[in-house]
């Protein structure tokens, strides 16, 4: 007789369903494990979910942003990913809020991805709400180091960065941003909504509204892709994209190989201390916007 032990994996894919005051911990290191799905009832979960070297792919599933909140209770960042390998964690249907950030490995004295924080990471993100997350460095909704990064569908919104990013920061990261909205972000010194620093970046059918920024980019700071930035098919208040609030890209660097493009996205009513309203680009190669509305952005300066 042949054990049926003997003709089972070692390890079933299998969903789990979670509910306010179980060991959510367990559960996201069993999917970590085995794969499958960890459904979220509705409620509000305070967690700070730690996940590294997954085995497998997974799914954080909530029962929708504003019915399921994850919340970081100030205590770090509410999701924390590092080094997936070929593991994809997916997170979606969530309020991410009250996270204050983790210590980056890259800056050791820094506190970046107060909403959620990844590092050498493949994630999606899809139909979440990141609000009144804060980072006292990078990133206060989301910062990525070394990952690749999908977001779809998800809202970016009075979060907080004491230097770069306020919505999001990527450094060194392949990000694709679709149908998303960046709204009443504070980057600090840089980039109130999204900064892209020696990163790729495809930004589509997204707005950036109402961020602010101390110095450089109230809605978006793009640093080291160098050379000329091309602006295509642009819609925006004034003829003269030179003057105050409309793209700004600056020529002055050495050659790194990353893209950035923007198509279908409004900039409006972000506001920059210094320069760039709504887009500040330096040391920029092959930054592409096009179908883009700039409209009603300022800065002090240009």
């Amino acid at each position: 007789m042949v054990s049926l032990f003997a003709v089972l994996p070692a390890s079933v894919s299998a969903d789990q369903y979670v509910s306010p005051g179980d060991d959510i911990q367990a559960a996201v290191d069993d999917a970590a494990a085995n794969g499958g799905t960890v459904y979220f009832a509705p409620g509000t979960y305070e967690v700070n979910i730690f996940i590294g070297n997954p085995n497998a792919s997974f799914t954080l599933s909530g029962a929708g942003a504003g019915v399921s909140t994850l919340d970081g209770n100030d205590n770090g960042s509410v999701i924390r990913i590092e080094y997936t390998g070929d593991a994809v964690v997916t997170v979606e249907g969530f309020t991410i809020t009250d996270g204050v950030g983790q210590t980056c490995i890259y800056y050791d004295t820094s506190l970046c991805g107060g909403g959620m924080y990844l590092y050498s990471a493949n994630a999606v993100v899809n139909a979440c709400v990141f609000t009144d997350n804060y980072a006292d460095d990078y990133g206060g909704g989301l910062y990525s180091y070394g990952s690749q990064v999908i977001v779809t569908g998800s809202t970016f919104h009075k979060n907080i960065a004491d230097s770069y990013g306020g919505g999001m920061d990527i450094n060194e990261s392949s990000l694709v941003v679709d149908n998303c909205v960046f709204s009443e972000n504070d980057g600090g010194t840089y980039a109130g909504g999204l900064d892209c620093y020696y990163s790729k970046a495809t930004v589509t059918n997204s707005t950036f509204e109402k961020n602010i920024a101390d110095s450089y980019g109230g809605g978006v700071y793009v640093y080291s892709t160098y050379a000329e930035g091309e602006l295509d098919n642009l819609s925006a208040s004034s003829t003269d994209l030179t003057k105050v609030g409309h793209a700004r890209v600056a020529t002055n660097g050495t050659t790194v190989d990353a893209t950035v493009a923007f198509s279908n996205c409004t900039f409006e009513d972000n506001y920059a201390g210094t320069d760039g309203g709504g887009m500040y680009c330096t040391y920029a190669n092959d930054v592409y916007v096009e179908s883009t509305i700039f409209d009603s952005n300022t800065s002090q300066n240009y």
